[in-house]
C-alpha cells in the first residue's frame, strides 16, 4: 500500500465495541438459518486461521472467495474487493 494511503487510513481508528465481552449473547439458531452467505479469506493475516475460516464457511454454507491480501482490503485491493462483493 503506499505510503500516503496508510498514513490516511491510520489516523482513521475506530474503537471495537465491548458489550459483547461484558454480556455474551446466547446463540441459539444462529448456524441454523437458510441465507444467502459469503466469505472473503485474506491470505496474509495469521489469525484467524484458514481452518477457522472454512470451518465457519461451511457451517454456512457460503460461497468461498480469497484476496491475497490483509485486512485492509479495501485499500489494498479496492477493484478485486469491491468485484466480490458485487458477485457474491
Amino acid at each position: 500500500m503506499p505510503e500516503e494511503l496508510a498514513s490516511w487510513a491510520a489516523d482513521r481508528p475506530t474503537q471495537h465495541p465491548i458489550g459483547c465481552l461484558h454480556e455474551p449473547m446466547i446463540i441459539e439458531k444462529f448456524w441454523n438459518q437458510d441465507w444467502k452467505a459469503s466469505r472473503i479469506w485474506f491470505k496474509q493475516p495469521r489469525r484467524p486461521g484458514i481452518e477457522h475460516q472454512r470451518r465457519a464457511s461451511k457451517e454456512l454454507k457460503a460461497k468461498w472467495f480469497e484476496l491475497d491480501t490483509g485486512h485492509f482490503p479495501k485499500l489494498s485491493m479496492p477493484a478485486e474487493f469491491t468485484g466480490i462483493i458485487f458477485t457474491a
